[in-house]
């Protein structure tokens, strides 16, 4: 079989070696991790120690490190590198200089690794995109919505399945074209949110995206009145509690607004 491995490789140009990192040498401590990467999840440090407990593969995963101010930074692999160390295993380094920062976030565009929250922590470090995410993560902290359901509204939609590329690949805006719509749309959420008392909402309904969904296509048709069905939704018994899909919520929401105001059940 080396033979075999010999003869067909032995005209392939090497590129990017692996070296294998032993918790006696001076680099197993000091890596770094790169400026603007994701935020440790110890969730998914736990859940990948299990795994390699179980089962050693770190070696088929090395770590991507490029040479940073007389230091290794890691660009790929942070979960990976923090299991290691927990259990004291060895870990495989590649090391790869031209691996920028653009190469970081087009990589995770496509891939399902990061989350929309890891996106917008690290357009929250770039210089060029830092304002604009930092406010998204202001609204993000204070309101109770799902980041699709804060990206369709920045974006000025109702669709909130759609609209997270722009978003993912730091193009995310904010300014006099949608910031009145944005302060809008999250009140009107809040204020709905708080209103319910017959019965009050459920823990899991306040921040379900299908009810906000379906609220900010109601407020697209010209013909619904929110302050109508806010007062409707203080003294009338509603369905919210029970429902599961974007239409089953809108229809709820315009059988509330349209009730009579003297029929409170």
């Amino acid at each position: 079989m080396l033979n075999f491995f010999n003869k067909t490789t032995k005209n392939l140009q090497v590129s990017n070696k692996i070296y294998k990192v032993n918790p006696s040498d001076d680099l197993y401590h000091t890596l770094q991790g790169v400026h603007g990467n994701r935020d440790i999840n110890y969730v998914n440090v736990d859940r990948l120690k299990k795994s390699v407990e179980r089962n050693d593969v770190l070696r088929l995963r090395p770590i991507v490190v490029r040479e940073e101010n007389e230091s290794l930074v890691i660009v790929d692999g942070q979960h990976r590198y923090e299991v290691a160390k927990m259990l004291s295993r060895p870990f495989y380094i590649m090391i790869d200089d031209s691996y920028n920062d653009m190469n970081l976030i087009n990589m995770n565009t496509h891939q399902r690794n990061w989350t929309l929250a890891d996106f917008a922590s690290y357009w929250s470090q770039r210089p060029e995109t830092a304002d604009v995410y930092n406010i998204y993560k202001k609204y993000k902290e204070e309101y109770t919505v799902s980041h699709s359901i804060l990206i369709a509204i920045f974006n000025k939609t109702s669709s909130y399945k759609s609209g997270s590329w722009n978003f993912k690949e730091g193009n995310l805006k904010y300014d006099s074209f949608n910031e009145e719509h944005v302060k809008d749309r999250l009140s009107k959420i809040k204020r709905m949110q708080r209103c319910a008392t017959n019965p009050t909402f459920e823990h899991n309904v306040v921040g379900k995206q299908q009810f906000h969904g379906a609220l900010l296509e109601a407020l697209e048709n010209s013909t619904f009145d929110f302050e109508k069905f806010l007062d409707n939704l203080k003294r009338s018994r509603h369905k919210f509690n029970y429902l599961a899909n974007v239409s089953d919520y809108k229809k709820e929401i315009f059988r509330i607004e349209k009730k009579r105001t003297k029929n409170v059940t």
